[in-house]
């Protein structure tokens, strides 16, 4: 239902790209989102750096 309402909220405001961020991991979670429309679009790359600076 939220899905559902978000796209009835981003048509009304004529938006034209939703995102949505997963991690790899979620399986379930990419099929849902896929079977709601969504596509696999692009990749992001991260880089984290711990508390030593490392």
């Amino acid at each position: 239902m939220l899905v559902f309402a978000a796209d009835a909220f981003f048509t009304e405001q004529l938006c034209v790209r939703a995102e949505v961020t997963s991690s790899d991991h979620r399986i379930q979670v990419h099929t849902f989102y896929q079977q709601q429309g969504y596509a696999v679009d692009e990749r992001r790359f991260v880089k984290r750096y711990d508390s030593s600076g490392a």
